[in-house]
């Protein structure tokens, strides 16, 4: 297992195309090339040190395990994430693995209007 934080342009570049790549088949999921993927995230307010890449087999797991621990570092008791519960990837499955559970559920319905 390797961990290390986002801590330059380069990286930063990197966590774009696998943001890029690992949600392309994701409900709503609109590609965006790297400087508005940063405007969009507002990056110059974003405290890269919570952002890490890694490279593990249990990738998912490991990362929500570790921000569980660096939150709590930080004086957190609760931590909650956004997901859509229908994407592909089965991360509900994963979350219900690392102790998560449903804190709320909204459906979203949406017309596109020509």
């Amino acid at each position: 297992m390797r961990l290390r934080a986002c801590a330059t342009e380069a990286d930063r570049v990197r966590v774009h195309e696998l943001y890029q790549r690992s949600f392309a088949q994701h409900f709503d999921f609109q590609p965006r090339p790297y400087l508005l993927w940063l405007d969009d995230t507002d990056a110059a307010g974003l405290d890269w040190s919570l952002v890490w890449i890694a490279e593990t087999d249990d990738l998912g797991g490991f990362l929500l395990r570790h921000a569980f621990a660096r939150f709590a570092a930080r004086g957190r008791d609760t931590v909650g994430l956004g997901v859509d519960t229908a994407n592909a990837t089965g991360a509900p499955r994963l979350h219900g693995r690392n102790g998560m559970t449903v804190h709320f559920a909204v459906d979203t319905w949406e017309a596109v209007i020509a």
